[in-house]
């Protein structure tokens, strides 16, 4: 599983999106929403997404935690 949070260091518009999957990291420069566009659009890829992620024939599973 892998676990999506803000690193909330210096002011907000600085904050970047961290993808923690086993220990490791992955980090996104931009917003929440940029990440979001970026990654399901196919711009950008983590590395810790499955390589056919996002898979537009079968939805995946998205949970939140405030």
């Amino acid at each position: 599983d892998n676990i999506l949070f803000w690193l909330a260091d210096g002011a907000p518009s600085e904050w970047t999106v961290v993808v923690v999957e086993m220990g490791f990291q992955w980090r996104y420069r931009g917003s929440f929403t940029d990440f979001l566009t970026d990654t399901l659009s196919g711009r950008v890829r983590c590395p810790h997404f499955a390589e056919d992620w996002p898979d537009p024939g079968e939805p995946d599973e998205v949970q939140f935690f405030l």
